[in-house]
């Protein structure tokens, strides 16, 4: 945007290829409208509505900081629209953020141990089928990989839920993420494991293998941290009537 009585850039817009370019001018003069022609297909450009008015932008960025702006941020970013002096005033709050909500959170944190729970009914078959060379091992092999993965997509996942308005929430979220990631581990342990075992599997020898061993280490690892989960979850099951859930539930 240039300013014609000196052809100087006063301002710019961000955030998109601006070479084939619509705009628009609202009466008030307060709004600038663009349209956008899309990059790589026809009907994938965008319409922006763009504010020009400077006590509007002042506010905008008044709030986004929380405080007042320096000399150096007013003249690099609302000159010249606005004069080097103090901009913000009490009139412009910062958003305040809603407290976390406890009940909320107990809410998604059972919906995620339940979740854990069926996870782990889903490798019982697979396992015990495959100690038994019943079945298809190349198939037990491969929903055990994808348990495995489902685990630690989930543990990824908790890592964006708050768990801090419950008690010991933190401590609670880092033992269902070691738990989830661990279990994760023993399933594609086992999942090695039956994947060894196909076309020479013997009942007698079955669980003689460095996978499953492993598996069985990592098992016991995940289980300490279940045992933690479980004991962290009592006192948030008890006050909203949410299920509890034992180490070997999970």
């Amino acid at each position: 945007m240039l300013d014609l009585a000196d052809n100087t850039v006063v301002a710019t817009l961000p955030g998109a290829d601006y070479s084939k370019i619509g705009l628009a001018l609202a009466p008030d003069g307060r709004r600038l409208i663009t349209a956008t022609e899309g990059s790589t297909e026809p009907l994938s450009g965008s319409l922006k509505i763009w504010s020009l008015d400077p006590q509007s932008l002042v506010t905008t960025a008044c709030q986004a900081v929380g405080r007042d702006l320096t000399s150096t941020e007013r003249q690099t970013y609302l000159a010249p629209l606005v004069p080097d002096k103090p901009t913000c005033s009490p009139s412009d709050p910062v958003p305040s953020k809603p407290a976390p909500d406890p009940k909320t959170q107990a809410q998604t944190t059972s919906a995620v141990l339940q979740q854990m729970n069926r996870q782990r009914l889903s490798i019982r078959n697979p396992i015990d089928s495959s100690a038994r060379c019943a079945g298809d091992l190349e198939t037990h092999s491969r929903a055990l990989t994808e348990a495995g993965a489902a685990r630690e997509y989930l543990a990824s996942q908790l890592a964006r839920h708050d768990m801090s308005a419950l008690p010991q929430g933190s401590l609670l979220k880092n033992r269902m993420r070691n738990a989830l990631n661990l279990s994760g581990a023993v399933d594609r342990e086992f999942a090695q494991w039956a994947a060894d075992l196909g076309g020479t599997c013997h009942i007698d020898t079955a669980t003689a293998n460095p996978h499953y061993e492993r598996a069985l280490a990592l098992s016991q690892l995940a289980s300490l941290e279940k045992q933690e989960v479980s004991r962290l979850w009592t006192a948030t099951a008890n006050q909203y009537g949410y299920p509890q859930w034992t180490a070997a539930q999970l």
